[in-house]
């Protein structure tokens, strides 16, 4: 199998949600008195976010991807550090389109979306599978999950928070397929001789 970076097929499911929901959407901590905007209407509002953001992300589209995201908004990838800022978050999309074309196709599935009792905040966990081809032409396919924290902007939800992870286990510094070193055995403590 090949070993393509893990972050290019985990960023296409950062701020997207699925085009069905397994589960309804729920509000947290709402109350009659609070003015919170109704869950399945923020579902629908998000969703059509999602489908610009799934046009641009095909295209291999960096500068319109990060505009789905706040001013201050902090994407945590794995293997790779955080971006910080719209600008950096920019950036981080257009090195990985540099590297790994953009896929062929993937789908996301939300398992929960709540929108909290400010309602200005909506949080979303989902999983996603994404299907494409290497550089080096060999077809790859991943499963993982994402959490993204949405943020109401001047009446436009943008993704605020963003952190994801593939399902596949991590070899930590172990090349695929090779045996992990085994760890040095421990020598017993001897004490020193009494004298």
């Amino acid at each position: 199998m090949v070993k393509l970076p893990r972050f290019l097929p985990l960023v296409m499911a950062t701020g997207l949600l699925a085009a069905c929901q397994t589960e309804p959407a729920e509000q947290t901590g709402a109350t009659e008195e609070a003015a919170v905007p109704d869950a399945a209407s923020v579902q629908a509002e998000i969703e059509a976010i999602d489908d610009r953001f799934e046009q641009a992300l095909l295209a291999g589209d960096a500068a319109t991807l990060a505009t789905f995201y706040t001013d201050d908004a902090i994407a945590l990838p794995p293997g790779a550090p955080r971006a910080e800022g719209r600008a950096a978050i920019q950036e981080l999309f257009a090195s990985w389109f540099a590297e790994v074309p953009a896929p062929e196709g993937f789908t996301l599935t939300t398992d929960d979306l709540r929108v909290a009792e400010s309602g200005d905040i909506a949080y979303e966990v989902g999983t996603y599978t994404s299907r494409g081809t290497s550089p080096e032409g060999e077809a790859y396919d991943e499963t993982g999950k994402y959490l993204v924290v949405w943020k109401n902007v001047d009446g436009e939800w943008k993704v605020d928070r963003d952190i994801w992870n593939g399902d596949a286990p991590m070899h930590m510094g172990v090349e695929e397929g090779a045996a992990p070193a085994a760890p040095e055995a421990a020598q017993p403590e001897t004490e020193a001789p009494a004298e």
